[in-house]
């Protein structure tokens, strides 16, 4: 049976959705049944396994799809997020650390929500110093990168996959080179999350309608191109 697994970050998860925001402005344990990978898998009539993370940088979705069960009769759903944000993988569980459970990794993220925030202190204050310390193109590079393993492997698998850009216009003028793609979408999502519709409760991340109609793309690309594949 097909499902539908869904990668990204807090965009991907729902975060600041009705039933995704707690009263500190947090996420909820769950992803949002409202958000676009939910309403993709009932218009595909799909399950639907939303695996995003809120702050995930492009390195820990990289991790969470390498980590992943994934049957060739599923659909892979990534939408990737901003480059300016980063992981730093520790042997222990510091304060500020995260365990992923499905690859057994300890992990701090690390991300510009970081600057300037008064929380942040010893150990992760000492993260951001190494955030501060990296050069955009160098964070461009390496996000880059990422996505390029996860397009290869998931090729390799023999799994239907479509890799999404939020800015697509502004994120394809830095890509290397070097790099050639088999299944990264040219879709513009950026208008469509941040500026044709009211932002989430939160005030901060895309609303019920940005999540619809980014639902009813996909949808309409899946559709439409039955191998899902384009070289950029």
């Amino acid at each position: 049976m097909s499902r539908l697994l869904a990668f990204g970050c807090s965009h991907t998860y729902g975060h600041g959705l009705e039933d995704c925001l707690l009263e500190n402005n947090e996420p909820a344990l769950t992803p949002s049944k409202f958000a676009f990978p939910s309403l993709l898998a009932d218009m595909l009539n799909i399950p639907c396994i939303n695996l995003a993370e809120p702050g995930s940088s492009n390195q820990d979705i990289l991790r969470k799809i390498l980590g992943s069960e994934i049957r060739q009769t599923d659909i892979i759903i990534v939408l990737w997020t901003h480059y300016s944000r980063d992981v730093l993988y520790v042997d222990d569980d510091s304060p500020g650390s995260n365990r992923d459970q499905q690859t057994g990794l300890v992990y701090m993220p690390v991300g510009n929500w970081m600057i300037n925030n008064p929380g942040y202190t010893g150990v992760k204050k000492t993260i951001l110093s190494y955030y501060l310390a990296h050069q955009d193109i160098d964070q461009q590079v390496r996000s880059w990168i990422a996505k390029h393993h996860v397009d290869n492997y998931l090729s390799n698998l023999k799994v239907k996959n479509y890799l999404f850009l939020q800015n697509a216009k502004d994120e394809l003028n830095r890509k290397p080179t070097f790099l050639k793609f088999n299944n990264l979408q040219n879709l513009q999502l950026w208008s469509t999350l941040f500026e044709k519709h009211p932002r989430a409760p939160d005030g901060n991340h895309p609303g019920p309608e940005a999540h619809k109609e980014v639902a009813e793309l996909m949808y309409n690309k899946i559709n439409n191109d039955c191998l899902g594949r384009t070289t950029i």
